[in-house]
């Protein structure tokens, strides 16, 4: 069978400092709130909130890279964080990890629950909008079932075009374009190139 035709997509290189600080914001908001997060809900919070702020603002908070996988768009650097595959004394100078990361064997196998931040999230680093775009987000996700986020994420346009259920693979890249409310391929590039340059 011949591979469907998908929208383009553009690499970006990840904003690694901001995708720090919005995981520690994200982790920190969530005990402050008194309710739990695991690596599934920090990855939706991060989607969200990335598409929240670029439909508004014309940019992303975190630049990073997403993938379509089996439940739902993954910021790809987010996500290797999350699983203590990024080197943080090489990435970050730091010397361990910046959170608690617990398995939650009541949710799933595989899922984590994040919590008790070494830092809080230097706010510097994120404007006025990226913090409100991720408390919302937050909201939103930790609001909604499993199944209700699953159905809100998997009905993403972006998400559409660049799952395959008849592929082996694991995970697609998705196209910025598409994550646009009305798709902007032209705006889309622009960001891509502007996140070379920070």
């Amino acid at each position: 069978m011949a591979e469907r035709h998908k929208a383009p997509t553009f690499n970006h290189d990840p904003h690694k400092q901001r995708i720090m600080e919005a995981l520690l914001y994200l982790i920190a908001e969530a005990d402050n709130r008194k309710i739990g997060v695991t690596q599934y809900s920090l990855v939706k919070s991060l989607f969200l909130a990335d598409k929240a702020h670029l439909n508004k603002f014309g940019r992303p908070i975190t630049f990073d890279n997403y993938v379509a996988m089996n439940h739902g768009p993954v910021p790809s650097f987010a996500y290797n964080l999350l699983k203590n595959e990024v080197d943080l004394k090489d990435v970050y100078g730091e010397n361990g990890p910046l959170w608690e990361k617990r398995p939650a064997p009541e949710i799933s196998e595989s899922a984590h629950r994040f919590t008790n931040v070494k830092r809080y999230a230097n706010l510097d680093v994120l404007s006025e909008s990226d913090i409100e775009a991720l408390s919302q987000s937050l909201t939103v996700v930790t609001s909604l079932s499993f199944a209700q986020l699953r159905k809100l994420t998997h009905g993403d346009a972006a998400y559409i075009d660049a799952w395959n259920d008849e592929s082996d693979k694991k995970s697609f890249p998705m196209s910025y374009a598409l994550i646009f409310d009305t798709p902007d391929y032209d705006q889309a590039e622009s960001i891509a190139l502007a996140s070379k340059c920070s």
